[in-house]
């Protein structure tokens, strides 16, 4: 049984605090969308895919695509962190001056950003100890 909610902007119900299945109150974010024809969706605690800019996430499979191209399958896999930091910052800095596509691939520097974030983010949870180089880590780094 959930508490009184209220309506977002688009007709979304947002409700903060639940009955789990065994009577107890739970804290949550559980977002319900009522659709048109009466029926019910309940998301809560799931990623809203539709949020994101669908052109941003095709040209970051425009960069990995040319990736591939260029090195073969899922060889970003092996790659070390450092050269991947270093390639955030060529392509912020040009972005930053005026650049808005990299000469050699022609896509914008930016979906070029995300896609060695996407990279990081992957290497940081997956990747081998020997591929976390970076030369100012903590160390109390977690790898």
């Amino acid at each position: 049984m959930a508490l009184p909610h209220q309506k977002g902007n688009d007709g979304t119900n947002f409700k903060t605090i639940r009955k789990s299945r065994s009577g107890k109150a739970v804290n949550v974010t559980n977002i319900h969308t009522q659709c048109a024809n009466g029926g019910t969706k309940f998301d809560g605690g799931k990623a809203p895919f539709a949020m994101l800019n669908q052109g941003f996430m095709e040209g970051i499979a425009r960069v990995m695509g040319g990736g591939e191209k260029k090195y073969g399958r899922l060889n970003w896999q092996g790659l070390d962190m450092e050269p991947l930091i270093s390639a955030i910052y060529r392509h912020t800095k040009a972005f930053v001056e005026g650049e808005e596509l990299d000469a050699d691939s022609g896509l914008e520097h930016l979906h070029h950003v995300a896609a060695n974030c996407m990279i990081l983010s992957w290497l940081a949870k997956h990747g081998k100890p020997e591929q976390d180089d970076r030369r100012w880590k903590p160390k109390t780094c977690r790898r």
